[in-house]
């Protein structure tokens, strides 16, 4: 019920401030409560409750002040499993509170020195599909651009999204011109844009394959004249 909901987000709320004092979240990390939490984040996932996700989420952040309860909530897979939670769940994505939160968590996470943990949950991945579904987020672009100039060079984040959209307008040229597919293209090309104006992004090999990808979407989209389609080739030129 809607009740129930609020009590367990005051609930999460009012441990999350208690959290924030590393020996509360020492103790809370050894009574076992986080493993609790994910638990819940996972239902509230499933659920679609967005709300009830970012509350869980934002517990983690307020934990994470700590080093050491940081470390041990890496290690025991917590972060990982919110990142593979949210791909498997990708309606969470477009939440009006758990990506901001998700990626609070993530900048912590980063700021501990995790950095090769988040790379091998392919957090960077994550990163740059939230960007590309929420382009108008200003908040979220920018958390999500800090983030990702942490774990990779700006070549690296520009070179994975122009890989990411040849791959998609690869699937339209051999035939799949779903609206899905299109929209797919559509988000993976506005996170690719995003990615445009960060510093150092566009280097003369980069610069080639924005251009021949240009020049490929341009020909590869020319037949569709769909709304979705019509954005891409704008967007192409």
């Amino acid at each position: 019920s809607d009740e129930q909901n609020a009590a367990v987000i005051a609930a999460l709320e009012l441990v999350a401030k208690l959290s924030k004092i590393p020996e509360n979240a020492r103790e809370l990390e050894k009574s076992g409560l986080f493993e609790l939490v994910s638990d819940a984040a996972l239902a509230a996932a499933e659920a679609g409750n967005d709300a009830l996700l970012a509350a869980a989420i934002n517990l983690f952040t307020s934990a994470c002040t700590d080093p050491d309860v940081c470390a041990s909530m890496v290690a025991k897979g917590l972060v990982s499993n919110l990142v593979s939670m949210f791909n498997k769940h990708p309606g969470c994505k477009k939440g009006k509170l758990a990506p901001s939160s998700m990626l609070e968590l993530l900048s912590k996470v980063a700021g501990h020195g995790h950095k090769d943990n988040l790379r091998d949950a392919k957090a960077d991945d994550f990163i740059m599909s939230l960007m590309g579904i929420n382009p108008d987020s200003a908040e979220l672009m920018a958390l999500g651009a800090n983030i990702l100039g942490e774990l990779l060079t700006p070549q690296d984040l520009l070179h994975r999204a122009i890989v990411k959209v040849k791959e998609l307008i690869k699937q339209v040229k051999g035939g799949q011109t779903s609206a899905k597919v299109f929209g797919a293209v559509k988000s993976e090309l506005s996170g690719l844009m995003s990615l445009i104006y960060v510093d150092g992004a566009v280097t003369k090999a980069t610069g080639k394959e924005l251009l021949d990808l240009a020049v490929e979407i341009l020909n590869v989209m020319h037949p569709h004249d769909s709304a979705d389609a019509e954005n891409i080739k704008a967007t192409a030129m």
